[in-house]
């Protein structure tokens, strides 16, 4: 691996933080192994132990469906595991006795390296890591003033280990070109912030690029990865939401013709689908009619909520601004008791 200039999570295989970086990753393969293996020798389970193992398992798929990006902060998903799993392990795991040796000797070294190398990173660390193509680009990025850009998944996850730069991850669709935001394990932020470059893995995902963008002010090519560079931010289109009486939830049913009437009733008249909404200035259009109504976004996650008011009101459609994230967002429209307003359908775009 060494020959051919393989590197471990961006990091030469050779050097000490590659070292260390690989230890970690067989510790943690392990420390599952054994999870596992004592899971399944289990034929019974206590209720202390079915909690156990709910509260080290659960974070799992918190950690894989957050938003966040992979760095140290995500890491507080994984130290439930960490802690909880340990203790169902020593419960249950039967360890020989050189095995349970020779796992001390293993965990008190790497602890012992851990705490060198968390208070004096750069102890004794004097390598050449500029053979890495990760930290090639991340140096060109630098060089160049770039912080806020796109990438494909990779690109944006490994050269942001480097140092810490605005990258938004896409999916580049070469067959229908298309550019769609990925949302896994990143940041809405990220996307549509003065993002002015690109960074992807071919000249077919290059060209696609340029025929939605137009051609770039600068091209270069650092390893095997082209990078456009544009003199203006670059917005992706991340999708509008759209909802008709068929479509959305409501706490009345559905007419005959297509409607949804709450007769007098109090309560919601249609809501919903979700979707996370990002920064930027947005444009809803309501197809109802009848009486006054509440309408407003709810964002689930954070619980911030923007009402629609008549100063927002223009030419047929509420212009709103959101000024910071909203995760799994819905509009909301709302009938009070005694009223009569029966909805047919709502568009919210992203306009800006």
């Amino acid at each position: 691996m060494i020959l051919f200039n393989a590197d471990f999570f961006s990091k030469i295989i050779s050097s000490p933080e590659g070292i260390f970086s690989s230890l970690k990753f067989t510790s943690l393969v392990i420390f599952f192994i054994l999870l596992i293996s004592s899971l399944i020798k289990i034929r019974k389970f206590s209720l202390v132990d079915a909690a156990l193992l709910i509260a080290s398992l659960i974070m799992i798929p918190a950690y894989a469906l957050s938003d966040k990006p992979v760095d140290e902060g995500t890491t507080r998903y994984l130290i439930p595991v960490i802690i909880f799993g340990s203790i169902f392990l020593c419960r249950n795991a039967n360890v020989p006795k050189i095995s349970n040796i020779v796992l001390w000797f293993f965990s008190i070294s790497i602890s012992a390296y851990s705490l060198i190398y968390v208070n004096q990173p750069d102890f004794l660390f004097h390598n050449d890591r500029t053979t890495s193509k990760y930290r090639l680009i991340s140096n060109f990025l630098t060089q160049h003033n770039l912080s806020n850009g796109y990438a494909t998944f990779w690109n944006a996850a490994a050269v942001s280990v480097e140092k810490k730069f605005n990258i938004a991850p896409v999916n580049i669709d070469i067959e229908n070109k298309k550019v769609l935001p990925s949302f896994w394990l990143t940041k809405i932020s990220y996307f549509n912030n003065g993002n002015n470059f690109f960074i992807v893995d071919n000249d077919q995902q290059k060209k696609v690029i340029e025929e939605l963008y137009g051609k770039p002010e600068l091209t270069y090519m650092v390893w095997d990865s082209p990078i456009l560079v544009y003199s203006h931010s670059i917005n992706i289109y991340d999708g509008d939401i759209e909802g008709s009486a068929n479509v959305v939830k409501s706490d009345f049913k559905v007419g005959d013709n297509n409607q949804i009437c709450n007769a007098g009733v109090q309560g919601m008249v249609a809501y919903g689908p979700y979707k996370t909404l990002g920064r930027g200035w947005y444009s809803l259009k309501i197809n109802a009619h009848g009486d006054q109504y509440e309408a407003l976004i709810f964002s689930y996650i954070t619980g911030k909520k923007i009402k629609m008011s008549e100063n927002k009101y223009k030419n047929g459609s509420y212009i709103f601004e959101i000024n910071e994230d909203m995760p799994s967002a819905e509009i909301q429209l709302f009938a009070q008791k005694d009223s009569n307003v029966c909805f047919e359908s709502y568009s919210l775009q992203h306009i800006k």
